[in-house]
């Protein structure tokens, strides 16, 4: 499938909005009925810089990508605010273009609100 970060950035204020969804993308790890193991969230930005939620994705193909929310102060005021990287890596493994969308969003989130216009 193909989508472009203007279409899963409306899939995000879908989503993200909802106070569940936003929870349950939240979880740090989770598991399935009958399984006993844990199966971690690959959102290494969880607790990081104001970020409360998201979601992963990565192939080969694709690269990797990420989905997020973050609480940021902007002109005075907490807005939860949302973003989408995709096509990471390209080319690369599943690992290795999930790591560069991490890598590319932190440093993103991280820029957010530091001139209150953002």
């Amino acid at each position: 499938t193909r989508s472009t970060a203007a279409d899963q950035l409306k899939l995000a204020e879908s989503a993200l909005t909802d106070s569940t969804l936003l929870n349950l993308t939240a979880q740090r790890e989770t598991s399935v009925p009958d399984d006993p193991a844990a199966l971690p969230n690959t959102d290494e930005l969880l607790g990081e810089n104001g970020v409360v939620g998201g979601k992963t994705g990565s192939s080969t193909p694709a690269g990797g990508s990420l989905m997020w929310a973050a609480h940021r102060t902007i002109a005075g005021q907490d807005r939860l605010v949302l973003g989408v990287v995709l096509h990471q890596g390209a080319g690369t493994t599943a690992e290795q273009g999930l790591a560069r969308a991490l890598t590319v969003s932190r440093r993103l989130i991280g820029e957010l609100g530091k001139d209150g216009t953002r």
